[in-house]
C-alpha cells in the first residue's frame, strides 16, 4: 500500500481510494490544475524554442515539428503554442491558469476572443457555466467584443 510520502506518481488507485472524500477531491482539483500549467508551459516552451531558433539549428522545421518527434500530438502542441500566446497579453486570464482557477477546455476556447478589457467578463462566466455553454458564446463573439 502506498502512503503520502511516496511520489504522486506511485500512488495506485486502491490508496487514493482510501483518502477522505475532501482529500481526495482536493487532490483531484489541483491535479485538474495541474493539467492546465502543464500544457501552459509546454506552449511557452515552444514559444521559447521559435525565439531562440533552436529547432533550425537541430535541423528541423519549427517548435511544433520539435514536439511532435518528441511525443506530443500536433494538434495538442500547436493549441499550447497558441494559448500560450495569447495569454501573454491577457493578463487575468494567464493569472488564473498559472494558479489552477481555470481549466484547460476554457482556457483554450476564451482566449480566441478575449482581450484586455474582456477577460474579466470571460473569467467569471468560466467560472459559472458549462465548457459547452462557453464554446458556444466564443462561437457567438468577434475577437475582443462583450460576450
Amino acid at each position: 500500500m502506498n502512503s503520502p510520502q511516496d511520489p504522486p506518481n506511485r500512488w495506485t488507485v486502491d490508496y487514493l481510494a482510501s483518502l477522505s472524500d475532501e482529500a481526495l477531491e482536493r487532490l483531484a482539483e489541483r491535479t485538474l490544475g495541474n493539467l492546465t500549467v502543464s500544457k501552459l508551459i509546454l506552449g511557452r516552451c515552444l514559444l521559447a524554442l521559435e525565439r531562440t531558433g533552436l529547432p533550425a539549428r537541430r535541423g528541423l522545421s519549427g517548435a511544433i515539428h520539435y514536439a511532435v518527434l518528441k511525443g506530443v500530438e500536433l494538434i495538442e502542441a500547436r493549441e499550447a503554442r497558441r494559448v500560450a500566446g495569447r495569454c501573454e497579453g491577457l493578463p487575468l486570464l494567464r493569472e488564473a491558469a498559472e494558479t489552477g482557477r481555470i481549466g484547460w477546455t476554457y482556457l483554450r476556447e476564451v482566449v480566441r476572443v478575449a482581450s484586455p478589457e474582456t477577460e474579466a467578463t470571460w473569467l467569471e462566466l468560466c467560472q459559472r457555466h458549462s465548457s459547452r455553454r462557453i464554446q458556444r458564446l466564443v462561437r457567438n463573439t468577434r475577437e475582443g467584443a462583450d460576450p
